[in-house]
């Protein structure tokens, strides 16, 4: 038979094991808290740090002004990021990452019978008029003073001169009758709209550029047709 003395050690030790379990649990919960906790302060600094590039630039995009824009501390601050370069690289990344979601929802968004002028405007309106393409030209212009930021920046400025080619080649193999065309529009169409992104930053939403974004559509949207329809139309402007 059991003892008393036995049965009490036995039920303590249930008892330890218990409390033991109970703690890991609290502690995995609470690693947990601080892991989500502090990749939310992370990202709340990089959203900050990509804001105060589009609407400050990169000289007026201090450590400082990003704290105060992330409503974090200095100390918060430092415990991710050492030095407004850390930050700044981080912000790349970011923005290379939201470039691409948006090149890839435009891209499924690419068909014939959608039109090129909506997809054009789509790319305009979703892409290269907003706060983001903003803070992506103030870094391209900041990279030629700034060496440390160039290898930082590669990426990301390959991503929104090219980010479209591999995809539109693949898509418009097959949604499009003249592949080689609409896969050389598309980084064509993008060089453009950087250009006029450049207008757009520096004037503001005008006429014009509603006209030159229509007028490319007009020139382009008879040649990215199915080939059905390419094969009724002038063949000049195909490249085979």
């Amino acid at each position: 038979m059991v003892s008393s003395l036995s049965l009490s050690l036995m039920k303590q030790s249930s008892k330890t094991v218990k409390e033991n379990k109970r703690t890991r649990m609290r502690q995995h919960s609470t690693r947990r808290t601080q892991a989500k906790r502090s990749q939310r302060m992370r990202q709340r600094l990089i959203d900050a740090t990509i804001t105060c590039l589009a609407e400050k630039g990169y000289a007026k995009t201090t450590i400082g002004r990003i704290v105060a824009h992330a409503g974090v501390s200095h100390g918060a601050t430092g415990h991710h990021f050492h030095s407004k370069a850390a930050l700044i690289t981080a912000a790349t990344e970011e923005m290379t990452r939201r470039i691409q979601r948006i090149q890839t929802d435009l891209m499924n968004e690419l068909t014939p019978g959608a039109g090129f002028t909506a997809w054009a405007e789509g790319v305009w309106s979703r892409l290269h008029a907003t706060p983001l393409i903003r803070a992506v030209l103030e870094l391209s212009i900041s990279a030629r003073r700034e060496q440390d930021l160039t290898k930082a920046l590669q990426g990301l400025f390959s991503e929104v001169v090219d980010g479209f080619r591999t995809e539109a080649l693949q898509e418009a193999r097959q949604s499009f009758g003249n592949a080689g065309l609409v896969a050389g529009i598309i980084p064509l169409t993008t060089s453009l709209m950087l250009g006029m992104a450049i207008q757009y930053n520096s004037r503001g939403e005008t006429p014009e550029l509603a006209e030159q974004l229509d007028l490319w559509a007009q020139l382009v949207e008879p040649h990215v047709s199915p080939q059905k329809s390419l094969d009724s139309r002038s063949a000049g402007f195909q490249s085979g």
